[in-house]
């Protein structure tokens, strides 16, 4: 998968067709998805959520067109255009219900979640115009209200070491990469050396 998105463009947003367009095409920016993501659900146990602009609620899919609701769940809502879909006009859901971990509660034996979007502020935080304080305060109110949801699992991983990292920082994939994969790897086995009769909630 890490090879894959290295020589994909999906983290890359051309600012100029942007500026001229004002929106881009999610299908467009995806259209690579086709090569290596099947046509349709193969479970309906995989649910990807995204928001419905019209009702204003999210939506759980888990059967249907996988790539079309994949490209949607993907692209972000402050480059991208709404996606219609079913009759639906849908959009990421990041900005909206960013731990969706609703569907899966009480179906699983053990439910283990993963945030990626850190409350602390980075190092070289920007408050200089509108933009850079509506993002910031977005992030924190996604942030709190995933937190609220963190309960609802057994673990959380929450990855308060990207703070320093913006999601479009393509160019810093394997760092990112080697920084998750050896926080993950710590926090199982602490969450595996357990006491299985603990019933401890372990958000990291």
């Amino acid at each position: 998968m890490l090879d894959i998105i290295r020589k994909e463009p999906w983290f890359f947003i051309d600012y100029k067709v942007l500026k001229q367009q004002g929106m881009l095409d999610a299908q467009e920016q995806y259209l690579s998805f086709d090569k290596y993501i099947p046509e349709e659900f193969p479970s309906n146990q995989l649910y990807i959520t995204t928001f419905d602009l019209i009702q204003g609620e999210s939506i759980y899919h888990n059967s249907g067109d996988l790539r079309t609701v994949l490209k949607a769940a993907c692209a972000l809502s402050t480059f991208f255009k709404p996606m219609e879909y079913e009759g639906k006009t849908i959009v990421d859901a990041g900005l909206s219900n960013n731990f969706p971990v609703e569907p899966l509660i009480g179906q699983c034996d053990v439910l283990l979640g993963s945030y990626v979007m850190p409350k602390l502020a980075p190092q070289d935080l920007q408050l200089e115009n509108t933009q850079h304080l509506m993002n910031r305060l977005m992030t924190i109110n996604s942030y709190n209200n995933a937190h609220a949801k963190f309960d609802h699992c057994d673990m959380v991983f929450d990855h308060n070491y990207l703070k320093d990292y913006k999601i479009l920082d393509a160019h810093k994939l394997d760092e990112i990469y080697e920084q998750s994969l050896m926080f993950c790897d710590a926090q199982f086995k602490q969450y595996l050396n357990q006491t299985p009769s603990s019933g401890n909630k372990m958000p990291f």
